[in-house]
């Protein structure tokens, strides 16, 4: 391996590492297109939800909060997840401390299993309770808890460790207008 100095040009700091380690990774650029998307059809399902609360529509409107918490975040985590999972890693600054040549990070792994499961059964519930409102608030509830939880962990890491990747500085703003503009419409059902 040759070492290497480069400057990480998203924190401004001096790296010394392998070429390996910083050569391009297949997938970076769909990680990006990715993250675009999730965030378009994430703003598309909240605007549908504000559409049918504007029209007093609470079901309509929490179902379709649920829906694009559930299938814009949670789905295409799990399309990044399992097909992506290296450049996503990368880009994050989650490779340092595993070695992608030897196989899957079983964390990654484990977390694009939690957003299929997630994905599921907010899709069930979607489906299975069309006509209630109170389990599409418990979806919603739980993605929006995961999503705060996991902006937790992103602070941290930007904070503790000075990871201030892209991901690490956005998830805690994005987590806060998800919040934002959900209770709204989520309060109404207590």
């Amino acid at each position: 391996k040759i070492s290497t100095v480069q400057m990480d040009l998203e924190n401004g700091s001096q790296s010394s590492s392998s070429s390996a380690e910083n050569s391009p990774v297949e997938g970076t650029c769909m990680v990006r297109v990715i993250e675009i998307f999730r965030s378009l059809i994430c703003c598309a399902g909240y605007a549908l939800a504000y559409h049918y609360y504007s029209q007093k529509d609470f079901l309509a409107a929490v179902r379709w909060l649920q829906m694009a918490l559930s299938g814009a975040l949670c789905g295409t985590a799990v399309v990044e997840g399992i097909w992506f999972y290296e450049a996503a890693g990368r880009l994050k600054g989650y490779h340092k401390g595993f070695d992608y040549s030897v196989g899957r990070n079983p964390y990654q792994t484990q977390n694009t299993l939690w957003f299929a499961t997630s994905l599921v059964i907010s899709c069930a519930t979607f489906c299975a309770y069309s006509d209630l409102a109170p389990p599409q608030i418990a979806m919603a509830g739980l993605q929006l808890l995961f999503f705060t939880l996991s902006a937790m962990n992103h602070t941290y890491e930007a904070v503790a460790h000075g990871n201030c990747h892209w991901q690490n500085i956005n998830r805690p703003i994005f987590s806060l207008l998800l919040l934002a503009g959900a209770l709204p419409i989520l309060s109404k059902g207590f």
